[in-house]
């Protein structure tokens, strides 16, 4: 069963300091996502393109340790993606994102979220409604830590 989800949110700062944080820092998801216990950023493996670095380990409340690698990056047009390819959840069989951020104006930019998830026959038809209730919750406070993290720093910024 795969299931997509999808999510917008405007912060008020420049994109090139939304993408600073999701693209360039992309190892430190941790530092603003309260999700996480832990992330780190791998650069001893080949990058994509121009991406800073391959790959992090991060690990969320209530999970392992997982390993996401950038498969694609496009840093003139401010998107990349990345697939979980360690330490998934049993039941969860594949699991990827996809983030863009673009400038809506000087100070505001809007940042997109489109994430895909395949889960097991069993899993997907029994645990997947209670699954996706929770993804959405997670998701909506996972804009909601990056809104309140860019905005502050780019506060700090201009002051």
């Amino acid at each position: 069963m795969e299931k997509e989800m999808h999510g917008n949110i405007q912060i008020n700062a420049p994109a090139d300091v939304v993408w600073e944080v999701l693209a360039h820092r992309f190892g430190d998801i941790a530092e603003w996502a309260s999700i996480m216990k832990s992330s780190k950023g791998i650069v001893d493996e080949a990058s994509p393109l121009d991406a800073p670095i391959s790959a992090r380990v991060c690990k969320a409340n209530g999970f392992g340790q997982v390993r996401e690698e950038l498969r694609d990056y496009d840093e003139q047009n401010m998107r990349f993606r990345y697939e979980a390819v360690k330490g998934l959840p049993f039941f969860i069989k594949y699991a990827e994102n996809n983030w863009s951020v673009k400038a809506v104006s000087d100070n505001t930019s809007e940042v997109t979220c489109r994430g895909v998830l395949r889960m097991g026959w069993f899993a997907g038809t029994f645990l997947f409604p209670l699954f996706n209730a929770q993804m959405q919750k997670v998701g909506d406070r996972l804009f909601q830590d990056l809104k309140v993290f860019v905005e502050k720093k780019a506060t700090a910024k201009a002051t």
